[in-house]
């Protein structure tokens, strides 16, 4: 028999502790053979031997000699190169058991070998801690494999660091939370604000299991906080409370009705109510006062509607009831209705009134205000004589009634850009009409109120006079080109309330662009091609002034930044401008 080489004699030794009973005196394996009976023999030191089975093999094709014995994965012997059915030793299957994403196929080991260790799995929040058998942690340079076995995968949460930036609101110590546990977050307070949530990267983060694997800053996000103005209509039709966020501008207030009666308005502690207000904080009820229409009034009656013929009264400010003589609806105001009277400051049109004669209202100079149904088609100039020196030029507000199906710019046509006025707009009608206001020069500054949810396309399009533009937290969509080639609109605060622009809806080139949000999801075809040269700006919080220039507050999580906008009215501007405001550093000058 031949003797084996270096790497046999390592076999052989494998076999020994396979058979053998790991005694040091137990007899070593030193050789192999083939017998004529075709069965593997081992041959021992001591000169025994031991028939280890049947090779199941032509033993005419390598004979009797063994030149290469070894053992495969499968624990059967390999002779000369060719697998035998000779088992050499058991091989058992290990399984691991992650507890994770990560997969790890199973090991085929051989009875009384060690695991080959596996590259440590990973689990989000988790830092692996090492593998364990029946509760005991397995060493992978020690311990054998004797069974079929399943290794489990154990882990220790990690800890993470929260911060709060309360955005001004209750500041609060930054804290230690464990992945997978329980956290309750602060609830922050601030004066006049209600706390929404707390934010990770426009993600809303509340109570409950922690289950973001990183240390974070989170930001407080504040809607303004609402309260109620209800309405004592004092006889009159009822009126609906009203939902209004603190600091914030009352454009316009409900009209009630009452018959034979004309409103007078709206009274709080005996003060007559005066939109627009701004509203600060507090609860409120307003009560109407009236005045019988016989006082006030002359009128003419003809197919069942009637038509104010005379102001008789001596109110400054009028209010046309919307029914007189028994329930008759008023829909024409005739020639010269009001006529010669300076005391008249402002009048409101009910809706039903679409009709106006020539001069309807003439030489009334001191007429500040005036309240007119959208779907009354005239002009200025003609209800005031169709000349431009009879039109008063104390009339500085123009409102649009409540209920109006539409409205437009040409009730301003005829007139010069030198005629600006302050509109107001229903909250009646949702959408404003498509180019509503298309190049109209006589908006100086239009109030869009809280409802309105939609500005159609091109409603402020090449409004060329137009310095603000009040756009409500109920708007949705803007739509293409609605403000676009605004050479004097200052700013323009965009409501967070805002996810859907059209086509260059937002190009409006000259003014500072204030997002409410902190962030947009909006293309950059809202801006068309001129983005990279506007002045856009996110977390807007607030618009000030000083002495000579108005600025703005923003703040996106920690980061705040001032933006200087423009001067006021015959300001001069200041020879030097400040580098910090109200504590944010001065980041954007528009003026300069």
């Amino acid at each position: 028999m031949n003797l084996f080489s270096k790497a046999l004699s390592v076999l052989a030794i494998s076999s020994f502790l396979i058979l053998g009973s790991g005694c040091q005196s137990q007899p070593v394996v030193e050789s192999y053979y083939v017998n004529e009976s075709g069965e593997l023999i081992a041959v021992y030191d001591n000169g025994s031997e031991t028939n280890l089975g049947e090779v199941s093999l032509d033993t005419g094709y390598f004979g009797s000699q063994v030149e290469t014995i070894e053992i495969n994965e499968d624990g059967y012997y390999v002779i000369n190169g060719i697998t035998t059915t000779i088992s050499a030793v058991d091989v058992f299957t290990v399984s691991f058991l992650t507890n994770s994403n990560t997969t790890i196929e199973p090991q085929r080991i051989k009875d009384g070998y060690p695991v080959i260790k596996p590259t440590d799995p990973e689990k989000t929040g988790y830092s692996f801690e090492g593998w364990y058998f029946n509760d005991e942690k397995w060493v992978f340079n020690s311990n054998i494999v004797r069974s079929d076995m399943t290794l489990e995968a154990n882990w220790n949460a990690n800890q993470y660091h929260i911060s709060f930036n309360s955005n001004g609101g209750t500041s609060f110590d930054p804290v230690t939370v464990t992945f997978d546990e329980e956290v309750s977050l602060p609830t922050p307070t601030k004066n006049l604000y209600t706390f929404v949530g707390w934010f990770y990267n426009d993600s809303h983060i509340q109570s409950g299991k922690w289950a973001l694997a990183l240390d974070i800053q989170l930001d407080a996000r504040w809607v303004r906080t609402s309260y109620l103005i209800t309405f004592d209509s004092a006889g009159g039709s009822s009126v609906p409370a009203i939902s209004v966020p603190s600091f914030s501008i009352v454009n316009s207030l409900p009209i009630p009705t009452r018959f034979e009666h004309v409103f007078l308005g709206w009274f709080h502690n005996d003060n007559l109510v005066e939109t627009p207000f701004e509203f600060t904080e507090g609860n409120m009820t307003f009560v109407a006062r009236w005045k019988g229409l016989t006082e006030s009034f002359e009128f003419s009656l003809s197919n069942s509607a009637a038509t104010i013929t005379k102001y008789i009264g001596t109110d400054s400010i009028v209010n046309v009831p919307s029914t007189i003589g028994g329930g008759y609806p008023v829909t024409t105001i005739g020639s010269e209705a009001f006529i010669n009277n300076n005391s008249i400051t402002s009048i409101t049109f009910p809706l039903s009134a679409v009709n106006f004669e020539f001069k309807a209202i003439f030489q009334c100079n001191n007429l500040q205000e005036m309240t007119l149904s959208g779907s009354a088609n005239i002009t200025l100039k003609y209800l005031f004589g169709n000349d431009l020196a009879l039109v008063p030029t104390s009339l500085k507000t123009i409102r649009f009634a409540e209920g109006s199906s539409t409205y437009s710019g040409e009730i301003f046509d005829g007139l010069s850009g030198s005629f600006l006025y302050t509109i107001y707009l229903p909250a009646s009608l949702k959408t404003t009409p498509v180019d509503a206001f298309y190049q109209c020069p006589n908006i100086w500054k239009c109030f869009v109120p809280e409802g309105i949810t939609a500005l159609g396309s091109r409603t402020f399009c090449s409004c060329d006079n137009l310095v603000y533009l009040d756009l409500p937290s109920t708007l949705v969509s803007i739509g293409m080109n609605c403000i676009i080639n605004n050479g004097s609109l200052k700013y323009l605060i965009i409501p967070a309330s805002v996810t859907s622009v059209g086509h260059a809806g937002l190009a409006a080139v000259e003014s500072v662009i204030l997002f409410e949000a902190t962030s947009t999801t909006l293309s950059s075809s809202v801006f068309s091609i001129y983005e990279d040269e506007m002045a856009i700006f996110y977390g807007f919080q607030q618009i000030k002034e000083t002495t000579s220039f108005i600025y703005a507050l923003c703040q996106v999580g920690s980061v705040k930044q001032a933006i200087i906008i423009s001067l006021l009215d015959g300001a001069t501007a200041p020879s030097t401008y400040p580098t910090e405001l109200d504590g944010y550093p001065v980041t954007y000058n528009h003026i300069v």
